[in-house]
């Protein structure tokens, strides 16, 4: 069974109206928002997980409407690459076995990257 025949499967095409209902449902409630930064392409940020498939825009429109019927009270945004540093070699083993392999850009790059992301995000978020 592929994702578009299980009942109210929420796809890239119809993942708005999902979230419009669900913001809708919590009407009036004070909000935490939480934006962890390996929800977002690879083009829009850095990070040390595999990334989603959102956009920056797409995370813009979605505050907004939950601003439309909540009230954002405090949020965060996390999952910024890191650098990895290890105290142990087993530490390090488990994290090469646990984490997706894929090339990344110098950090200096990542940094500017993510930085880009945030100065957008931000705002969004505290307004």
């Amino acid at each position: 069974m592929n994702d578009r025949q299980r009942p109210n499967s929420i796809l890239r095409d119809n993942w708005r109206d999902h979230f419009e209902k669900f913001a809708a449902d919590l009407r009036g409630a004070n909000v935490y928002v939480t934006i962890d930064m390996d929800c977002l392409r690879a083009d829009q940020a850095i990070t040390n997980w595999e990334n989603g498939q959102f956009t920056v825009g797409d995370l813009e429109w979605a505050l907004a409407k939950l601003r439309e019927h909540n009230q954002i009270i405090a949020g965060d945004i996390c999952g910024a690459y890191s650098e990895p540093k290890y105290a142990r070699w087993k530490q390090k083993f488990a994290s090469n076995w646990d984490h997706p392999k894929f090339d990344l850009p110098p950090v200096n790059q990542a940094k500017k990257i993510n930085l880009a992301t945030l100065e957008r995000l931000w705002p969004a978020l505290t307004d």
